[in-house]
C-alpha cells in the first residue's frame, strides 16, 4: 500500500475503511446496522473516485456479522 503507517493507524483507530484505484481515494464507514437490516454508510471520495468500495464489501459483511451475533447473545 501506498498509505504510510500514520494514515492507517488514524483510518484503523477512527472504524475508516479505504480503497483506491491509483490516482484516486474512496474512504468510508458504517453506522451499526438498524433494525430491518437498515444502515448508513458515509463516504468521501476524492480525486475522482468512481467507485463503491467494493473491495470493501466482505469486511464490512463479516463486521456487520459479528456485531449482529454479539447482540444476538
Amino acid at each position: 500500500t501506498d498509505l504510510d503507517n500514520g494514515r492507517i493507524e488514524r483510518l484503523r483507530a477512527s472504524n475508516l475503511l479505504y480503497d483506491s484505484d491509483g490516482a484516486a481515494e474512496f474512504t468510508h464507514c458504517y453506522t451499526k446496522t438498524l433494525p430491518g437490516g437498515f444502515f448508513f454508510e458515509i463516504v468521501e471520495r476524492r480525486g475522482g473516485y468512481r467507485g463503491y468500495g467494493a473491495a470493501n464489501a466482505p469486511i464490512r459483511l463479516a463486521a456487520q456479522a459479528r456485531l449482529a451475533r454479539a447482540l444476538a447473545v
